[in-house]
């Protein structure tokens, strides 16, 4: 067999593995073998363990986990679950075989579109953004236009408001407040930011570690999702060695992430996924803000002896995500005006 048809072969049985376990559980399996992994680059064994497993073709959330909310998608669709937002359910209990090959071709179509995204060439020599990340949500919107009626942005109802969601259709609501998310992107951002600028070797641990939290999630317990900040918080600390740097693209992921929930998730009848989404548009600045040489003058990475740009820039983005999704909020509704929302 070629290589390719290797790849694809393996990208097919990912997608089916990523369906029958379910999204969320196969994602969590990628944040353990990021810890994993990161243990083991520390320990002189390089990143071949994060390049095969953490990103390889079996977990690599651009296979199982586009596998599995894409097959979600179509059972819905089917009737077979309520939701297709719903990826924790491992749908090998459903014991249709249809929904597994689903899950298996949305594989393919992850592993395709990731290895199509990156034929574009590089931008000052850096990579134009994270090409998995792109292809989840590649395979993401394919999935809700093959298999849902409410379309890309989803159906407001009458009544409410995309950027104020009810609790029902919330994404988080314990982690969709401003005040919520400045707290956990400074409470995940710093210590990635920290860690990362102190020893690059560690790049993905953080998000090892916030990606493995949510087996908590997964068994209901109400903890924030933290991956997408600690991997821009990484990538950054590792690309820069300035703490300041890398804390401002936490803080840029987390405000990201709920603007893209509101976007795309809330209002959806399948899962595109807010993180994801917001790592792509992170991952892109980097290139960019390269060719303004801004990146370049943070040259002390230093928490107490930082330049002073990228502070300005952590406060600007801190208060500007603030007020920006306070003002997209609005005022909060009269208890009546919930009541009545409620019983509609």
């Amino acid at each position: 067999m070629t290589d390719i048809t290797t790849t694809l072969i393996i990208s097919f049985a990912a997608g089916i593995f990523g369906a029958a376990f379910g999204a969320l559980p196969a994602f969590i399996l990628c944040g353990l073998f990021g810890i994993i992994g990161a243990a083991a680059k520390i320990c002189g064994a390089g990143d071949i363990f994060t390049l095969v497993l953490t990103w390889g073709l079996l977990l690599g959330p651009q296979t199982s986990f586009a596998g599995g909310f894409a097959a979600a998608a179509y059972a819905a669709k089917r009737g077979y679950i309520p939701s297709g937002r719903d990826i924790c359910s491992g749908l090998m209990g459903l014991n249709k075989a249809d929904v597994l090959l689903v899950g298996g071709v949305f594989g393919v179509i992850g592993q395709l579109l990731m290895i199509l995204f990156n034929q574009v060439p590089n931008i000052n020599g850096i990579a134009w953004t994270n090409t998995l990340a792109l292809s989840v949500i590649g395979s993401a919107f394919i999935a809700r236009i093959a298999f849902c009626k409410e379309g890309i942005l989803g159906k407001v109802k009458p009544g409410t408001s995309r950027w104020r969601p009810t609790e029902d259709v919330c994404w988080l609501p314990w982690q969709s407040k401003p005040t919520q998310l400045l707290l956990i992107g400074i409470g995940m951002g710093f210590p990635a930011a920290y860690i990362i600028t102190a020893n690059p070797d560690m790049l993905f641990l953080m998000f090892g570690i916030g990606a493995f939290s949510l087996i908590f999630l997964q068994y209901g317990t109400q903890i924030p999702v933290t991956h997408h900040i600690g991997l821009a918080a990484g990538y950054f600390a590792a690309v820069t060695g300035n703490f300041w740097w890398a804390a401002t693209m936490a803080l840029v992921a987390v405000y990201l992430a709920e603007f893209f929930a509101c976007l795309f998730l809330i209002h959806g009848d399948s899962h595109i996924d807010p993180p994801t989404c917001s790592l792509v548009v992170v991952f892109s600045l980097h290139p960019l803000l390269s060719l303004t040489g801004v990146l370049d003058r943070a040259a002390d990475g230093s928490l107490l002896s930082p330049t002073w740009l990228p502070v300005i820039c952590w406060v600007v983005v801190a208060a500007g995500g603030f007020g920006l999704l306070t003002l997209l909020r609005g005022k909060e509704p009269a208890a009546e005006a919930v009541a009545a929302q409620k019983a509609a």
